[in-house]
C-alpha cells in the first residue's frame, strides 16, 4: 500500500516507523529541514521537502497514485486541507489529526462528504478516554474493551506479595475462564505458554470477560476501587476533555493551571471542577489542598520531566496512585521504576487507532500494548478458510501469536485447545510486531 504521511512530527514519525516495518511504501511531508533529515536518518521511508497543501509538492510526494494519506501536522487547518486535496486526486482513505472541538464535533456527513476526511483522530481526546478507562480499574496499568465492553484486556504489574509469584501459568487455578496473553519482563515481551513462571515485577496482560473480571483479578492481587476525587494537572486540551469526561460521573474534581487565562478559560467551559491557579510541585500548595486524600494524581502537561517530578512529589506526600503523560515514550520504561503507577503516550495512543485503518478488510481494532508496540488484533473469522472448524490444537498459528477470545453471538470464549473458529466469530489475537501481517494473512478468506 502506498501511504503518504504529512507531519514528521511525534505521531506522524511513529507512523512511518511502524508502517515501513510491515513493507508498505511510506512517504512522509514535512516542511520542516531538521524534521525530513531526522527521518531520513532513522527510518526507512522516502520524504518531500516541503508545504504539505502545495499541490505541486503533494504530486512529487506521488498523490494521484497513493491509497491512503495520514495528515498529521500540528495544525488542524493544515491537516483538513491535505485531506480536502487529497480527495480531488482520488485517494481512497483519508486521515486527520484534528484537536480542535470545534472541528472535532462535525458530523461524519459533513467530514466525508464536504471536507474529505474519512476519520478524525484527536489524541488528546482518546488519551482522556483512556484515563477514564484506567480509573475504573485502580491496579492497572492499561485497560481495554472490545466486542462492545463484554471483553477487557488488562495489563497489570506483578508485585513480591502476590500470590501467583513464582507460579507456572498451567498450575494457577481459578473458577473463572481467563488467559495470560502476554508478559513483559525486562522490556520485551513474551507470548508466552503454560510452561512460563511468573515472576516479581513483571507486566501481565490477562484477557476476560467483563463480567467475570472482578473475580479473576482478585485471584491476582487486583483491586476495583474506582477513585472518587482527582488532581489534574495541566489545563490544556487533555485536561479540559477529562475533567469533562469525569465531571459525568460525578468526582471531586481539581485542576492545577499556572497559566492565568487558562484558569479562566477552564471555570466557564467546565461545571463541577474546582480550579486552581497554582503550580504543581509547590508541595505547600499540594499539602493545602489535602493532596493525601486524593485517589488519582494525573499530570498532563506539555513537559514530561515537570510530569514526572510532580507525580514523584505527590506519591511522596500521599497521594494513592499516579498517572503522567509523556511525549517522549522512550521514558515509559523508567517512570515505572521510580514510583509513579502509570504513563501513557497519546502519539502511541493515536497511532494505534489509526493503524486499524491500514488493515485488512476483517480486521475490526488494534491496540499496541504496552510500551514494546505488540499487539492486540480484533478481527472477524473468515466465511471460508481451512481455518475453520479445526481443533486450535491442530491449527499452525504464526509464531509468537495466540488466540485471546474467540467471540461467538453473546458469548465470550477463552479458548482451550479442543474449541474450533467458526465463520463469522470475532477473535482477539496477540501477536508481536514482526507477526502482524503475517497473522492478518493467516486469518484472510481463502
Amino acid at each position: 500500500m502506498k501511504i503518504i504521511i504529512v507531519g514528521a512530527g511525534k505521531v506522524g514519525f511513529v507512523l512511518a516507523h511502524m508502517l515501513s516495518n510491515e513493507n508498505h511504501d511510506v512517504i512522509v511531508v514535512e516542511r520542516d529541514e531538521e524534521r525530513i533529515l531526522t527521518v531520513e536518518e532513522r527510518l526507512d521511508v522516502d520524504t518531500v521537502l516541503g508545504n504539505c497543501t502545495s499541490t505541486t509538492v503533494l504530486r512529487k510526494a506521488g498523490i494521484a497514485e497513493a491509497d491512503m494519506l495520514l495528515a498529521v501536522t500540528e495544525r488542524d487547518e493544515l491537516n483538513i486541507v491535505s485531506c480536502f486535496i487529497a480527495k480531488s486526486f482520488g485517494v481512497k482513505t483519508t486521515i486527520a489529526r484534528v484537536r480542535s472541538p470545534e472541528f472535532v464535533d462535525l458530523d461524519s456527513v459533513t467530514l466525508k462528504k464536504s471536507l474529505g476526511i474519512d476519520l478524525i483522530i484527536n489524541p488528546e481526546r482518546v488519551a482522556a478516554t483512556q484515563i477514564c478507562k484506567m480509573l475504573h480499574y485502580p491496579d492497572a496499568i492499561n485497560v481495554d474493551f472490545y466486542n462492545h465492553g463484554r471483553v477487557l484486556l488488562l495489563e497489570f504489574k506483578i508485585l513480591d506479595t502476590t500470590v501467583v509469584v513464582g507460579k507456572k501459568l498451567k498450575e494457577i487455578k481459578t473458577n473463572h475462564a481467563y488467559l495470560i496473553v502476554g508478559i513483559i519482563r525486562n522490556g520485551k515481551m513474551i507470548i508466552p505458554n503454560g510452561d512460563e513462571t511468573i515472576r516479581k515485577n513483571d507486566r501481565l496482560f490477562l484477557i476476560t470477560s467483563t463480567e467475570h473480571m472482578e473475580e479473576v483479578g482478585h485471584d491476582f492481587g487486583q483491586s476495583r476501587k474506582k477513585a472518587k476525587s482527582v488532581i489534574i494537572v495541566g489545563g490544556d486540551t487533555i485536561g479540559y476533555y477529562l475533567a469533562s469526561e469525569l465531571e459525568k460521573e460525578g468526582l471531586n474534581i481539581k485542576i492545577f493551571e499556572e497559566d492565568y487565562e487558562k484558569c479562566k478559560n477552564l471555570a466557564n467551559t467546565l461545571n463541577d471542577s474546582l480550579i486552581i491557579h497554582g503550580n504543581a510541585s509547590d508541595i505547600q500548595l499540594l499539602k493545602d489542598e489535602n493532596i493525601e486524600e486524593t485517589d488519582a494524581y494525573i499530570a498532563v502537561t506539555d513537559e514530561d520531566n515537570f510530569n514526572i517530578l510532580s507525580a514523584v512529589i505527590a506519591k511522596e506526600l500521599g497521594a494513592k496512585r499516579t498517572i503522567v503523560q509523556l511525549k517522549m515514550s522512550d521514558f515509559m520504561p523508567i517512570v515505572d521504576r521510580i514510583g509513579i503507577d502509570q504513563s501513557f503516550s497519546p502519539r502511541l495512543l493515536a497511532a494505534g487507532h489509526i493503524l486499524r485503518y491500514v488493515r485488512t478488510s476483517n480486521v475490526l481494532s488494534l491496540t499496541l500494548l504496552g510500551d514494546t508496540n505488540a499487539h492486540a488484533i480484533e478481527l472477524e473469522a473468515p466465511q471460508q478458510s481451512h481455518i475453520l472448524n479445526v481443533p486450535l490444537t491442530e491449527l499452525h498459528f504464526p509464531e509468537n501469536t495466540i488466540l485471546g477470545t474467540i467471540m461467538r453471538g453473546g458469548e465470550v470464549i477463552i479458548p482451550k485447545g479442543n474449541d474450533v473458529i467458526l465463520p463469522g466469530d470475532r477473535l482477539i489475537v496477540i501477536t508481536l510486531p514482526q507477526t502482524s501481517k503475517a497473522v492478518e494473512k493467516f486469518f484472510e478468506e481463502k
